[in-house]
């Protein structure tokens, strides 16, 4: 499933409550384009949905957040897409004040987590699905 997800441009993929293999394509795709999509494709049952993103606007938010991240130094950002949630996935350990600034920044869908990071750098928490893309700033 991750090859046809890749083939398809997914913007990720992820396993739903229920255990159904789930793949996002981007806001790009036609909704009619994913009645077309599914089991037959792959042999085994998932579910198609669509993102209210395109891959340009996650990788715009990617951008935006790296940069505020380097301007914003003195604390440390893990961030990636997260499909389930169909928005980005920012963990800082960053005040109220400086996450504030961030999603002003970012304006679009984004989650923020509070988290400490020890001091090797590594996150509290890892993404959800080894496909999707992950960045970690520190300090």
């Amino acid at each position: 499933m991750d090859a046809w997800a890749r083939s398809h441009h997914a913007v990720g993929t992820y396993v739903d409550k229920t255990g159904r293999y789930v793949v996002l394509l981007p806001a790009s795709v036609r909704a009619g384009s994913l009645a077309k999509m599914g089991t037959s494709s792959v042999g085994a049952p998932m579910t198609v949905r669509r993102s209210v993103m395109t891959q340009a606007a996650i990788d715009s938010a990617t951008a935006k957040i790296t940069r505020f991240a380097h301007q914003n130094h003195k604390y440390s950002y893990g961030f990636w897409f997260d499909a389930e949630h169909d928005a980005t996935l920012v963990q800082t350990g960053a005040p109220a004040s400086v996450v504030a600034a961030l999603k002003k920044t970012v304006a679009s869908p984004v989650v923020i987590e509070h988290a400490q990071f020890n001091e090797g750098g590594s996150q509290p928490r890892t993404p959800p699905h080894v496909a999707e893309r992950r960045v970690c700033l520190r300090p």
